[in-house]
């Protein structure tokens, strides 16, 4: 008889971990609050238009992952394009390349101060090289390493805006997780030689990347061939669903609570796998756990609002985001899929994604669709992207847990809740909510496999 696994989430990680799990024989379900599968990976339809939760792409030039990513091109259907150029970034009221290189820094800046914060980023890792002492927040790190100047101009800025957060409350683990170590080396190169050479140090999450992917009907193509093979191996999915309660016995999880339509029924399998936020599946758990309680009401995930807009012009950009480091903007940042494949069936009309950062039932969160979209006009007129009068229609979306957010608080808290979880028998947790960790779609995917492999040798 085949052993049965049962994965709560149908994001990339559960649906990857369910796919592999399926391939080697098991019995596996697979249970989604939503209506579709993909979570942040998705793509939905509006007007005729295709958008996603937010700019996606396929990152294909990870060594270590190859395996994983060409399991993934391999896959029919998913009519993948190349993707040449990435982002740009709002500093200093201007639209620059992303990352930001040293020409651009001096020309958002006075010659006479770029000189000095390149002084002073020279000075930082003199520093860090002589004096003793671990930096205890995001500040300090980031002070460390790209120096004081740098820091009040760009890094604290767009942090701020990016997450809602003081960076002084953020964690160092976060910002080792969010922002490449810069090589001095590489820098100085590129400003000289003007060749192309990267700053940023290579195999870090957040490094620029080359062989970039996106399919051409939308991101979502791709969770939804996973759904499909998945399928296709026997696996079970549940759609509507969402886990209720989780009833532990002796170290272990004795069966499961699941509710579709108003109508509850119990889950019982011989190993469970949990991609859900790590707070909400400990406040789900009975008995509850002690580690529970030290959470309180401070929320661990930040929170978007997305408002994407339809244009009467055949391009608002020509790169596939903008980021937006400067602190008055309300939002963080604007992409266009139309510029890497998708809706390009629309020759006189485009659409845009808006990117409003912040927590649950804080003021944005609660703002109405007009009020953002009159901050946004407001904003997009500034920077010459486009006009009021070009507006068709919009629409509003919004996600609950987002990004997890280290704090200097929580890391402690967060790490003790990991330990409680790891040690109940039956149970792994993979993705970026279970696991409280940013990583990239084709990283969500690599860990899905590789969890699968974990499971089966102890199943």
């Amino acid at each position: 008889m085949k052993k049965k696994i049962v994965v709560f989430g149908a994001g990339m990680s559960g649906l990857a971990t369910g796919l592999a799990l399926a391939e080697k024989g098991f019995d596996v379900e697979i249970f989604e609050k939503s209506s579709f599968v993909g979570g942040m990976a998705a793509s939905f339809e509006y007007a005729g238009f295709v958008f996603d939760y937010g700019p996606h792409l396929f990152h294909a030039a990870k060594t270590e992952n190859n395996p994983f990513v060409k399991k993934v091109l391999a896959m029919p259907g998913l009519d993948l394009v190349p993707v040449a150029s990435r982002a740009s970034i709002v500093f200093k009221g201007k639209i620059f390349d992303y990352p930001l290189q040293v020409r651009n820094i001096i020309r958002g800046l006075s010659i006479t101060y770029s000189f000095f914060c390149f002084l002073d980023l020279l000075k930082a890792r003199l520093a860090k090289k002589l004096v003793k002492g671990r930096p205890k927040n995001f500040e300090e790190f980031i002070k460390k390493e790209y120096g004081t100047l740098l820091y009040n101009e760009y890094f604290g800025p767009y942090t701020k805006r990016a997450w809602n957060t003081d960076p002084k409350n953020l964690s160092v683990q976060f910002a080792k997780g969010r922002i490449p170590p810069i090589s001095v080396s590489g820098l100085v190169f590129k400003a000289i030689t003007g060749k192309e050479k990267s700053p940023f140090e290579k195999n870090h999450s957040h490094s620029p990347y080359k062989d970039l992917h996106y399919p051409k009907k939308g991101y979502g193509v791709i969770p939804e061939k996973f759904r499909s093979l998945f399928e296709k191996r026997g696996g079970k999915l549940f759609l509507e669903t969402r886990l209720k309660q989780v009833f532990a016995k002796n170290g272990s999880i004795a069966y499961t609570l699941v509710e579709q339509k108003g109508i509850a029924r119990k889950v019982k399998a011989d190993f469970f796998v949990s991609t859900i936020p790590i707070t909400g599946f400990l406040e789900i758990i009975s008995p509850p756990p002690g580690v529970l309680g030290i959470y309180g009401k401070k929320q661990v995930y930040s929170s978007l609002v997305l408002l994407y807009l339809i244009v009467k012009k055949p391009s608002v950009m020509d790169k596939v985001c903008i980021y937006v480091a400067d602190p008055e903007f309300e939002f963080s940042r604007i992409s266009e899929n139309k510029t890497i494949g998708a809706n390009r069936q629309f020759r006189k009309k485009t659409g845009i994604c808006i990117e409003f950062p912040c927590y649950v039932g804080d003021e944005m969160w609660n703002a109405s669709k007009e009020k953002l979209l009159k901050i946004s006009v407001q904003r997009l007129e500034k920077l010459g992207l486009l006009k009021e009068g070009e507006i068709i229609d919009a629409e509003l979306k919004k996600l609950p847990n987002a990004y997890c957010i280290s704090t200097t608080e929580n890391e402690k808290q967060i790490g003790l809740s990991k330990k409680f979880l790891q040690s109940i028998k039956n149970l792994s947790t993979v993705g970026r909510g279970a696991n409280f960790k940013y990583v990239n779609v084709d990283e969500l995917i690599k860990d899905g496999f590789e969890e699968a492999e974990k499971i089966s040798r102890i199943v």
